[in-house]
């Protein structure tokens, strides 16, 4: 249950805004032992220099502050791959 509501407000709130840059972030893995989970940046946002900014001022203070029971955000994005970067 826990993955399906974090995947919602994923699809809900975060990636509208990021498919102004034309990327998204994808929840990869929900841990439910440790509550730590994996997500992957896709289009615009895989190999974007603003990536790492994205994540710790973006994705991951909203999704602390929505579901205050994950621990760790890993972002297992290979960036390198990254064919149309935004930045």
């Amino acid at each position: 249950m826990r993955k399906q509501e974090i995947e919602q407000f994923i699809n809900q709130f975060i990636n509208p805004s990021l498919s102004s840059h034309g990327g998204w972030i994808h929840l990869h893995k929900f841990d439910e032992e440790t509550c730590d989970i994996q997500i992957e940046f896709g289009g615009g946002c895989q190999g974007c220099a603003g990536a790492r900014m994205t994540m710790k001022a973006g994705v991951e203070t909203a999704l602390k502050e929505n579901f205050p029971y994950i621990n760790n955000i890993e972002d297992i994005t290979n960036h390198d791959e990254g064919s149309n970067p935004f930045y």
